[in-house]
């Protein structure tokens, strides 16, 4: 099947991917772990109390 450049030009695309999504929730979930391990070394310092 060939397609002409009339047809190209009328595909529209998605604006949003699975690749796109995939990326925005793997940089949210890094930032919510960054996130609880500056509380987690905050608490540690302000208490004194260190994993056993």
């Amino acid at each position: 099947m060939t397609i002409k450049d009339k047809e190209l030009e009328e595909i529209i695309g998605g604006g949003i991917s699975g690749t796109l999504i995939n990326s925005v929730v793997k940089a949210a979930t890094f930032i919510l772990e960054l996130g609880r391990a500056v509380g987690t070394a905050i608490r540690s310092a302000r208490t004194g109390i260190k994993c056993r």
